[in-house]
């Protein structure tokens, strides 16, 4: 993750064709914006932070949802695949871990 600190102080993440500014919550994919819900936003940031790690869906339930969300973990499953639609050329970005769960990682072949 490679954050640029210019003299506002302003927070970008760039990762592969994703570039995130973390102020203004903006999402490009290859310089187009793409508007992403709290939770789908939640979701890009928390497996970008955590790149080329497995995160299980009761990860990704306590750290988005909280400790206290009792529903089902399928709710990450349907985040999961919406985000992936809004990031288009972007999601091979988003790889699912069988049996396990998501992890993000970059491929330089994209």
């Amino acid at each position: 993750m490679k954050r640029v600190n210019k003299n506002i102080q302003k927070t970008v993440i760039h990762e592969g064709i994703i570039t995130i500014d973390e102020d203004t919550h903006e999402v490009l994919v290859n310089d187009r914006e793409i508007n992403l819900l709290y939770k789908e936003y939640s979701i890009l940031l928390y497996l970008i932070a955590n790149k080329r790690k497995i995160l299980t869906r009761d990860q990704l339930l306590d750290k988005i949802w909280g400790y206290d969300y009792y529903g089902d973990q399928r709710i990450v499953d349907t985040y999961i695949k919406k985000l992936r639609r809004k990031l288009a050329e972007a999601s091979p970005y988003i790889q699912t871990v069988v049996k396990l769960g998501y992890m993000f990682e970059v491929k330089d072949d994209l």
